[in-house]
Parts: C-alpha cells; sequence; structure tokens
C-alpha cells in the first residue's frame, strides 16, 4: 500500500478492515474505515 485509505478488492499487504461490501480497508483508524462502502464487516487489527 501506498498510503491509501480507500477499499480495495483484495486483502493483499496489510488490510485493516474487510467492509460489507466485500472489498477492504487500508485506513490507519477504524474510525472512518469503510465509511464509502457500507461500513466494516470484521476488524484484522
Amino acid at each position: 500500500g501506498s498510503g491509501s485509505s480507500g477499499g480495495s478488492g483484495s486483502a493483499g499487504n496489510g488490510a485493516t478492515a474487510r467492509c460489507n461490501d466485500g472489498t477492504y480497508s487500508y485506513a490507519a483508524h477504524h474510525q472512518g474505515a469503510c465509511s464509502h462502502h457500507g461500513g466494516v464487516a470484521v476488524f484484522y487489527r
């Protein structure tokens, strides 16, 4: 990742959360993660 906090279609390199729409978030903080993807389904860390 290159500092992006947006969603992605795969859990690849250090995703922090999986969103309810099936994408993955790399947000540094839980607040705001998946905010445009239907909310967080699972936090990985």
